[in-house]
């Protein structure tokens, strides 16, 4: 399951992080799967010394969104931590393949799925700050249904902005969310940037510890095909977890 077999010329690009005096070419940062040296900051007017906003339910420091009823939380659980940025199109490939696998998954007894989803690429617009705010909205949509969740994520991947440009409009972002099935009390948390702190200081700290890009899947704590395009296979989740039951 964790085997890295060759990785083909258009595989994923490796996860790198870039720090110190460690250099690239500048057409290397063009893309997710990457940790951009600097990155900006999503927040309106700047992260500052703000508290951190989690999502109703989930410590200032856990750093996912859990998609699974308490009953399949439990230690015997299988556990998929999905890390993801909605500006990323290797995600949007990923989305494509696995996202109804993820989300039937998250219904299934004895499985646990958790989604960090990330301000990785908030460089990569401009404006800068757009993978945040997409992240805060699909948040504030999780905090009022875990259910509506899943269809607003799949509509952020279906009109994935192109890097370079301003995103969407937090107002493309309301109506996404109500076309998903959020109600207006989504609205002020998604024009605020409610819980974008929460985003930056927890999900994005956690994976950057972990030297993670995106996509990337672990199955009970170990990386799920690392390195390789395998991870955009049809099943290859679903055979993951499958292995690890």
């Amino acid at each position: 399951m964790t085997a890295t077999p060759r990785t083909p010329a258009t595989a994923m690009p490796r996860r790198l992080v870039l720090a110190g005096a460690l250099a690239l070419p500048a057409a290397a940062l063009s893309s997710c799967g990457i940790i951009p040296a600097v990155q900006g900051g999503s927040r309106k007017g700047g992260a500052g010394d703000e508290a951190v906003v989690p999502p109703p339910g989930v410590g200032e420091t856990i750093p996912y969104l859990p998609l699974s009823g308490e009953a399949d939380t439990a230690d015997s659980a299988v556990v998929v931590d999905v890390y993801l940025d909605y500006l990323c199109p290797w995600c949007k490939k990923f989305e494509t393949v696995h996202g109804e696998d993820l989300k039937a998954l998250a219904s299934e007894k004895g499985v646990a799925v958790r989604m960090h989803v990330r301000p990785m690429l908030d460089s990569m617009t401009t404006p800068e700050g757009y993978s945040g705010r997409a992240a805060n909205a699909a948040t504030a949509v999780w905090a009022e249904s875990p259910e509506v969740f899943w269809a607003l994520s799949a509509a952020l991947f279906e009109k994935q902005p192109a890097e370079g440009s301003a995103g969407l409009t937090d107002e493309e972002l309301i109506g996404l969310a109500h076309a998903a099935g959020a109600s207006d009390a989504v609205d002020e948390a998604i024009t605020s940037g409610r819980h974008l702190t929460w985003l930056e200081r927890t999900v994005e700290a956690d994976a950057r510890a972990k030297g993670y890009g995106t996509p990337v899947v672990e199955i009970d704590g170990t990386q799920l095909l690392p390195d390789s395009d395998e991870l955009l296979e049809p099943e290859a989740v679903r055979r993951g977890v499958e292995q690890a039951r």
